[in-house]
């Protein structure tokens, strides 16, 4: 038990350190140096990585010499680019490390990760490319860079184990981040409230990792992308151009990366352009975005996830019915099935499907805004409701501690135009979620968080002098206490864990890694290959590939891969 949690930990940290290594590579390579670029080094590794792992995946497995040869490319990377990051910051991402481990260690996975997140991730382990893998599970048509990056975290021993490891880090690299930034010389008052509230908010209510699935990386990268955005935009004075620029790009990439995380965050490129396009003017805002190094990264990003939807299910963004090549190749799923899903989530996101509860003809409650009336009784309460509860709690508890404190500092006109613009933005992204997506799980936290906090922290940025060393006493207290509550909860959690019997699901008998149900299947030896059947409503948890949960499957093998396709 404690070799492993030894062997865990050890491991954990020798991927930051890799991870560090690629994100110093990338910054020197994309980026101009700056110091705003080393609270984001984290995410530009985790991308290295993750254009790494999609690339090799095309030719080969992610087994263990394949990831360990990787990870000490990138522990050679950080040790010739050490010096391009400063001790303090360096120190502050290992701090957090440590402090956010309790929520690393867990037995209870994400109620998705049986399905396909753990499935999915092994078979980019065990196997290289193949086509039509959405024949096999409807469920492995949900492509996500999260599950490519768990599997170059399959190493010897730990095995599976680390695959809870990517979200781990996206969450160091992000609190670190606001951290470092919040810590700069001449951040605006804006963007320092700003950071305050997502800090105390995000680490209170995304305190268990195991509820992070696919969802809410992306809106942690989308969240930091337009905190990024508001250093320069809420900034009065003259900037340097390269600061601008630099600031402007890393704000775009993360909100790329956040996209091939799911493809819906593209959503959050409307703010970036707005306010981009009001401090920079058209001319230059297409100038800006049309350089050749953001240009490919882009073009890298959204052609990567557009084309791991095609290799799975035929269709260029699964499950748009517009976009797949039903005639033209032999894998892509039938039109019923794609309606059939695109209906079925689109039920699901406005709650006309739940757990235990289908409503009675889909297609009549998903016309003319039918749906509202059901989901503000079954969603909006008590779900939205607990969450717009917390954030005003947290809003009302930073003015009760720093009330002493409030002066009226004086309101620049520009900076107050340059406000309403922003705003404006954030309640046309709120209105596309409502009415396409409605669940705070797609992209809906971060949105529903600044529309209610945004007029909030521009009151309060020009009421709160930051500089003020007692103001910054009471704001460190109001970290350290939410560290406190993560890791209370946490240890709480962990202790419950424990508490459960080994016969029980989810307990904690193979402490420090996560519990796995074993599920008994079926081989079905083809000449190609082996397919894996589970038994029928079961999840493939972690039986080997391929892991199947139907037996009327076409494969044939062309040009060194396989094609799956249904009789």
């Amino acid at each position: 038990m404690l070799l492993n949690l030894f062997i865990l930990t050890s491991y954990s940290f020798v991927i930051l350190i890799s991870t560090l290594g690629y994100g110093l590579v990338f910054n020197s390579i994309i980026f101009s140096k700056n110091t705003i670029n080393n609270a984001a080094v984290g995410f530009f590794g985790l991308f290295f990585l993750y254009f790494i792992s999609a690339t090799t995946h095309l030719f080969t497995s992610h087994n263990s010499i394949h990831n360990i040869i990787i990870l000490l490319i990138g522990l050679i990377f950080f040790y010739l680019q050490k010096k391009n990051i400063k001790k303090s910051e360096l120190n502050t991402i290992f701090t957090f490390f440590i402090l956010l481990f309790s929520g690393f260690i867990l037995a209870k996975t994400n109620e998705d990760f049986p399905y396909y997140h753990l499935p999915l991730s092994l078979h980019f382990v065990e196997q290289k490319l193949q086509f039509g893998t959405g024949n096999l599970n409807i469920a492995y048509n949900h492509f996500s860079s999260l599950f490519q990056l768990n599997s170059i975290f399959y190493l010897p021993i730990t095995k599976i184990y680390l695959f809870n490891l990517t979200n781990f880090l996206f969450q160091i690299f992000f609190f670190s981040g606001i951290v470092i930034i919040i810590n700069q010389k001449k951040i605006p008052n804006f963007s320092k409230v700003f950071i305050i509230l997502i800090f105390v908010i995000y680490i209170t209510k995304f305190n268990r990792l195991s509820e992070y699935g696919a969802d809410y990386v992306g809106q942690l990268l989308v969240i930091f992308s337009i905190l990024l955005c508001s250093i320069i935009y809420f900034d009065s004075k003259k900037l340097d151009n390269i600061f601008i620029s630099n600031i402007f790009n890393i704000s775009l990439f993360l909100v790329l990366l956040a996209s091939t995380t799911k493809i819906l965050y593209v959503i959050y490129f409307l703010p970036l352009i707005i306010i981009y396009i009001n401090y920079l003017g058209f001319k230059n805002f297409f100038n800006h975005v049309f350089n050749r190094k953001l240009f490919f990264i882009a073009l890298l990003s959204l052609s990567s996830i557009i084309f791991f939807n095609f290799t799975s299910s035929g269709c260029l963004i699964y499950p748009i019915s517009k976009t797949c090549f039903y005639d033209q190749f032999s894998w892509t799923l039938e039109m019923d099935t794609i309606i059939h899903m695109r209906s079925h989530y689109d039920a699901w996101a406005k709650s006309g499907i739940g757990a235990g509860y289908v409503v009675d003809n889909l297609d009549n409650f998903l016309e003319n805004f039918k749906w509202v009336k059901n989901w503000f009784n079954t969603y909006f309460f008590n779900k939205i409701s607990d969450y717009i509860f917390l954030v005003i709690f947290i809003m009302l508890l930073l003015f009760i501690i720093v009330f002493k404190n409030l002066k009226i500092l004086k309101q620049n006109i520009i900076l107050k135009k340059r406000f309403f613009i922003f705003y404006l933005s954030v309640i046309i992204i709120l209105l596309y979620w409502f009415f396409n997506f409605p669940t705070l799980r797609y992209a809906g936290y971060s949105v529903v968080f600044m529309f209610i906090t945004l007029p909030y922290i521009y009151y309060l940025s020009y009421q709160l002098d930051l500089s003020n060393k007692k103001v910054k006493t009471k704001v460190k207290i109001l970290f350290l206490l939410s560290i406190a509550i993560f890791n209370v909860r946490n240890v709480d959690r962990i202790y419950n864990e424990f508490s459960l019997n080994i016969n029980e699901h989810h307990n904690f008998s193979n402490f420090p890694f996560f519990w796995v149900e074993n599920i008994s299947y079926k081989t079905i030896d083809e000449k190609l290959i082996k397919l894996n059947l589970i038994e029928q409503n079961k999840s493939c948890w972690a039986t080997p590939s391929v892991c199947v949960t139907v037996d009327n499957l076409n494969i044939q093998y062309t040009k060194g891969y396989i094609i799956y396709t249904r009789k």
